[in-house]
Parts: structure tokens; C-alpha cells; sequence
């Protein structure tokens, strides 16, 4: 199994079986993550900045996230996008639409992956990547069935964590239905969200779409592999 957005530390790396992809959401974690990535053979890392950090970040360290992507454990910029909680304004809402535009132009010289992280922002999501034409995954998928099928056109992955295991969850549950098996992902986005068990997210997906667990996992490692180039 390959859990492709988490945000571990390293004593709960030490006790999990699969593959991992732990993520950064600011300078320091994602430090973090690209050295726990180089200790640990079943670990890669994202570096990035989540737009909620946007208070906090200063355009100079661009230079050390790059310097970060140089490395071999380093498939993807990550944690990045757009967060429109409630009470959001219109000021704060260009400040993480400026953070996402240098990010994306991050990955696009890399030649890397973006992991995008969308809260109430499917209009300037697409906006923003209708002409980026490197690889995405929408992670920890909430959004409707149209979002979902727009990104598929646009050979986008969508990635599942443990949301989708809250049975209230219907609309969610019903878009992983339909996702085609070519761009279906799964992950934990632990700590934040449990379980902390991919297994338990693959399994639930594999009961939702009526097919065998091994299944679910052979697609979702296969197709791990193919957006991240170098996890295998």
C-alpha cells in the first residue's frame, strides 16, 4: 500500500509497513520531512508551503525550496492550494492565490508533481492550473462529482483519506465510486484526519466500488508510481 499525503513524525514512521509520502506545509516541515525521507527506505517526501501559512511566509526561502526538490527523496511540491475557510477575505484570499502561483512555477521547474489542497476553491483552483500542464493530485478529496470529472479531463489524480471512512459522508462516498481506477489514489493525511491506517481508507474504497481489497491496492500503488517517478 502507498499512503501518499501524511504528516508524520518519525516515531510513528517507525511502526508503519507501507509506503509513505509525508508532506510539508511551511519551511521547517517540510526540512523535516525530506530528512525523514532520507533516513527511512519506505519514506519520500513533498516540500511546500499550505496556504494557511501564508502569515507566516517569506518569499525568500523559494531558494531553499528548491534546494530541497534536489533531492532524490523529494517526488513532489506539497502541501500547496487554496483554503477559503469561513470568514476569509478577499485580501487573504489573493495573498494564498500569489503563495499558490509561485508554488505551482516551483514544481513546473522541477518537473514535479503539485499536491493541492482545495477548501472551498474549486473556481480559482481551476483558474489558477488551467495552464499548468504538469501532473496533480487533489488531495484529501471533498469537492463534487463535476470538480471531480473536470480534473480527471485533466489526467488529475484524486486522492482519499480517512474522511471517506464517516458513513454521513454520501456525496463524498458516491464520487469514489466513479473516479476511473487510472486516477485513483488513497492516502491518510495523518495526523489530521484518522485513521492513521491506509489500509482501513483502501478497504472502505474497495467496499464503496464493489471490488476485491488486493484490487484497490494494486491500482492505487501502481498509480502512485506513475505520479511520483521515482517512489519505486
Amino acid at each position: 500500500m502507498t499512503d501518499v499525503h501524511c504528516h508524520l513524525g518519525e516515531g510513528e514512521i517507525k511502526n508503519i509497513e507501507w509506503r509513505v509520502v509525508t508532506s510539508g506545509t511551511n519551511e521547517e516541515s517540510s526540512k523535516r520531512a525530506v530528512e525523514l525521507a532520507n533516513k527511512y527506505p519506505h519514506v519520500w517526501a513533498t516540500v511546500g508551503v499550505h496556504p494557511e501559512e501564508i502569515t507566516n511566509f517569506k518569499f525568500l526561502i523559494f531558494n531553499q525550496l528548491k534546494n530541497l526538490l534536489n533531492s532524490k527523496k523529494v517526488v513532489g511540491v506539497g502541501e500547496i492550494g487554496l483554503d477559503y475557510k469561513e470568514g476569509i477575505t478577499e485580501e487573504e484570499k489573493q495573498q494564498q492565490k500569489e503563495l499558490f502561483k509561485t508554488m505551482v512555477e516551483l514544481a513546473e521547474e522541477a518537473d514535479k508533481p503539485v499536491v493541492v489542497h482545495n477548501r472551498n476553491a474549486d473556481e480559482d483552483i481551476w483558474e489558477m492550473l488551467k495552464d499548468y500542464r504538469g501532473k496533480a493530485i487533489m488531495h484529501c478529496f471533498t469537492r463534487n462529482e463535476e470538480f471531480m470529472k473536470k480534473c480527471v479531463r485533466r489526467s488529475w489524480y484524486i486522492s482519499f483519506g480517512g474522511l471517506l471512512l464517516r458513513e454521513n459522508n454520501s456525496r463524498m462516498r458516491k464520487v469514489a465510486t466513479l473516479v476511473p481506477n487510472e486516477y485513483l489514489l488513497v492516502e491518510t493525511d495523518a495526523p489530521y484526519v484518522t485513521p492513521m491506517n491506509v489500509k482501513l481508507v483502501a478497504e472502505t474504497l474497495a467496499l464503496l466500488r464493489k471490488v476485491d481489497m488486493k484490487e484497490i491496492e494494486k491500482i492505487t500503488d501502481q498509480n502512485a508510481d506513475r505520479v511520483f517517478k521515482c517512489i519505486n
